[in-house]
């Protein structure tokens, strides 16, 4: 946790005080306001994939060597 000490030129002006603290919240807020949002995360649907997702996932499957079992 951050520590809440006050710098020493805020002691006098418990009004610099709360506008300090105000414009930090106010930042804070615009900074979570304008992050990107996450992308959602690849889950298998109950039915299963799409049909462009089996021909993609397809491309991957190797056919089993030849002479082994």
């Amino acid at each position: 946790m951050r520590s809440t000490a006050l710098e020493s030129d805020q002691y006098g002006d418990p009004m610099r005080v709360l506008e300090i603290k105000q414009a930090r919240e106010a930042n804070r807020a615009k900074r979570e306001a304008e992050k990107p949002a996450k992308r959602p995360i690849i889950t298998l649907k109950r039915e299963g994939w799409s049909e462009a997702r089996k021909a993609a996932e397809a491309l991957f499957d190797l056919p089993p060597r030849l002479g082994r079992s």
